[in-house]
């Protein structure tokens, strides 16, 4: 009987993602009606680097895994950005971003947008397909690895 020698599976590898957000608007258009509309908000955001270690004395980062372990020995990678507008009845956020993935060149992040920027399938759910959301467009950064 052959035997096949079993791959050990590698635990998933994540770099986190430093980033400044702020947001503007959002003021009650009538402060005295209890169930009034809302100005939009509308958010900014700066990515500023990406740590191969978990950072301690940072407040805004997030995480990703990356798609291919060999990355973390790059200086550079490309973090592909989708940014959508959402809100409800009573208000509207303009800019808020999700990270669709994370590439080693800016040609990759490109692919990687325009395959996540494709409408779902029937039953498929994105953050800015809905009633009150909108695709707003994409973004990619170059972010130093340190």
């Amino acid at each position: 009987m052959n035997k096949k020698a079993v791959k050990p599976v590698e635990e998933p590898v994540r770099v986190y993602i430093e980033y400044d957000e702020s947001r503007s608007g959002g003021d009650a258009i009538d402060p005295g009606e209890r169930w009034t509309s809302h100005t939009d908000v509308n958010v900014d955001v700066k990515f500023i680097r990406l740590h191969r270690e978990q950072p301690k004395n940072r407040f805004f980062y997030d995480s990703i895994e990356l798609p291919n372990k060999k990355m973390l020995k790059m200086d550079k990678l490309y973090l592909a950005v989708v940014r959508y507008g959402t809100g409800d009845t009573f208000g509207h956020t303009n800019g808020a971003w999700y990270v669709a993935g994370i590439a080693p060149t800016y040609k990759i992040a490109e692919a990687i947008l325009e395959e996540e920027t494709k409408p779902s399938p029937k039953g498929g759910y994105k953050q800015w397909e809905g009633y009150f959301e909108s695709l707003d467009g994409t973004e990619i950064h170059e972010l130093s690895l340190v």
